[in-house]
């Protein structure tokens, strides 16, 4: 019976052999673990050679590095990206620049294992390679708002019409039409093109005459009373004022002329909120200055156009004269690039974003505000000297362009104002979309940068 019982009792030996065979299953399992750490290493390095790349490529461009610079960026972000991972500390990628094919980042490491090791395998293979490239960018369609008020003239014209060539060299480089630019040239006033006339948003009086007394500066007189010339900033045109002795008056020479009133393509601004704002022109109309002459408002907004010869000829036809308010500029800006009257060439703003399209304003200004509107009851002019009040319409201009999904780009052109440096870079998108230009170079490098931004950087591998 002894013999029998042994010969029928098999638990001990069940026990062995599931003994055996779990030991091979353990090590299965570890080793999907090991490559299931490997997987997550791979993801990870992925992610630094993807970061190190676009981050050369964008350092590349952003400041024509020579191939030692790129490189030397490329592994410095690499680095920041892997200190976290495990084994990635005193990893060196590998860089290769190639002009057609762009810049790659290749690296390696062998990922140590744990239960892998009982089966003689110490360490895992992880690789990740990375390549990005300049490509054909986005639509864009862009308006330069740029201030063409008197103190603009000479030098400081001559600087922004060299900028905006080289603004136009980097996001014109083909004839493919995925880029268009419009203009806006603004001093207090922006004239929007006599073309309009007739047009159903625009209220045009219509032509006049009027006896007025128009007074002009007698500067001897002036100076022989004892008057002096001193600093002041009171307009963008008298940087200069004379000072007199108590009791004594500026000189001037007045006569009564039969001045004859037309329009020249300057408009005014409608109510608060709406002038700023691109709707409801069946409930208020554009409204057009009427002036006996031209001064102020000879250089009209160039509408959405691929066309560089047209654009090159709108910067050289730049006249620098008036105050300024930046908020008109930055409404009319608002407008050329809608789709709808009373400038229509932009795309339709739906369709236009949702294949990636991207509208852009970029402002530029080399001083304050020096005038407002001037709310008089039956016209809205902008001879006013409410300068919070210009700063107010300014900030809510750049506000509402944003809410428009307008990407804003800001230049503040050898600005010394402080609340309009703020203003200005508040204004942009993100800090990285303001540029506080103090000279020519500057303002070259500014409208180069954004122009740079314009290319896209795609991975390709």
């Amino acid at each position: 019976m002894l013999t029998t019982k042994l010969r029928n009792d098999s638990r001990g030996a069940t026990a062995i052999l599931w003994a055996l065979c779990a030991l091979p299953v353990m090590v299965l399992v570890a080793a999907a673990l090991d490559f299931s750490d490997r997987e997550t290493a791979g993801r990870h390095l992925k992610s630094a050679t993807d970061s190190a790349a676009i981050a050369a490529a964008r350092f590349a461009i952003e400041f024509d590095a020579d191939e030692a610079a790129i490189k030397a960026a490329a592994k410095k972000n690499f680095e920041e990206n892997v200190r976290s991972m495990a084994g990635g500390v005193g990893l060196v990628p590998i860089v290769t620049i190639d002009e057609d094919n762009g810049i790659t980042v290749f690296a390696t490491y062998d990922k140590p294992t744990t239960m892998l090791g009982l089966a003689g395998i110490s360490k895992l293979k992880v690789k990740a390679r990375s390549t990005a490239a300049f490509q054909t960018g986005s639509e864009i369609e862009a308006v330069l708002v740029v201030d063409n008020s008197f103190s603009m003239n000479g030098a400081r014209m001559t600087q922004l019409r060299a900028a905006a060539d080289q603004f136009l060299d980097e996001v014109l480089e083909d004839d493919s039409g995925r880029v268009k630019i419009g203009v806006v040239p603004f001093n207090n006033y922006v004239n929007i093109g006599t073309g309009n006339a007739g047009a159903s948003w625009l209220k045009l009086a219509s032509n006049y005459s009027k006896n007025e007394s128009l007074c002009y500066l007698n500067v001897s007189d002036t100076e022989a009373a004892g008057c002096t010339l001193a600093p002041s900033c009171s307009s963008d045109y008298a940087c200069t004022d004379y000072v007199c002795p108590t009791g004594v008056n500026v000189a001037y020479d007045c006569t009564n002329q039969m001045l004859n009133f037309t329009w020249y393509g300057c408009v005014e601004s409608r109510p608060v909120p709406l002038d700023i704002s691109d709707e409801d022109y069946g409930d208020e109309q554009e409204v057009a200055r009427m002036n006996y002459d031209p001064w102020g408002c000879r250089n009209e907004i160039l509408p959405l156009t691929a066309k560089r010869a047209d654009i090159d000829s709108h910067f050289e036809a730049l006249v620098a004269e008036g105050d300024t308010y930046l908020a008109t500029g930055l409404s009319w800006g608002i407008k050329v690039l809608s789709s709808q009257a009373p400038f229509s060439e932009g795309a339709e703003e739906v369709a236009f974003a949702a294949r990636g399209g991207r509208k852009v304003m970029i402002i530029m200004s080399d001083g304050e505000n020096t005038r407002s509107i001037n709310d008089w009851g039956s016209g809205r002019d902008h001879w006013g000297q409410d300068i919070s009040g210009a700063n107010a319409r300014t900030k809510a201009a750049c506000d509402y362009a944003k809410e428009e999904d307008i990407e804003v780009y800001s230049i503040a052109f050898g600005v010394s104002d402080s609340t309009m440096i703020d203003i200005l870079e508040d204004c942009a998108s993100g800090i990285e979309q303001f540029y506080d230009a103090d000279n020519a170079s500057e303002l070259m490098s500014a409208f180069e940068d954004i122009g740079k931004a314009f290319r896209d950087i795609a991975l390709i591998e």
